[in-house]
């Protein structure tokens, strides 16, 4: 159903947005890692030149994580925005679902009604007719007496 298929939408997306944070928990982690490497790089270089080199190729690692990082952090955002919409389609869908069961609850409690109603009048008819089928054959038994004597 159209239900299940929103909540399994919605799952992807969970699940995805999981994969992204811990992805930007690692990138995170590498980018620490690239700072402090950085820094101790620093302070173990001398001042022959090396340590300008060792900083711009660092500088640039650090730069490149830390757009990979913000990247992720888009995709987590669209994916939580979307699981947000998936969630709140799906309380819609459930909320339509509700207001059709309870509009068909409606429409079969009218039914039974008026079946019922329905049902008594028949039977007051045929009770009615009955009734009248006897009077015609009491009246007609009595004039048939009476042409018989």
């Amino acid at each position: 159903s159209a239900l299940q298929e929103k909540v399994k939408q919605s799952e992807v997306v969970a699940n995805e947005r999981d994969t992204l944070a811990n992805d930007v928990k690692t990138l995170t982690c590498a980018l620490d890692q690239a700072r402090s490497t950085i820094e101790s790089l620093q302070d173990q270089v001398t001042a022959s030149g090396v340590t300008a080199d060792l900083v711009t190729e660092k500088d640039g690692e650090v730069s490149k994580l830390s757009l990979e990082i913000e990247s992720l952090r888009n995709d987590l955002s669209k994916a939580c925005s979307q699981r947000d919409n998936a969630e709140s389609h799906a309380e819609d869908v459930e909320k339509d679902r509700n207001s059709i069961k309870a509009a068909l609850q409606e429409l079969e409690d009218e039914l039974i009604r008026v079946r019922d109603d329905k049902t008594k009048e028949i039977e007051r008819m045929k009770t009615q007719h009955e009734d009248s089928i006897a009077r015609l054959q009491t009246e007609n038994e009595l004039l048939q007496s009476q042409h018989d004597s």
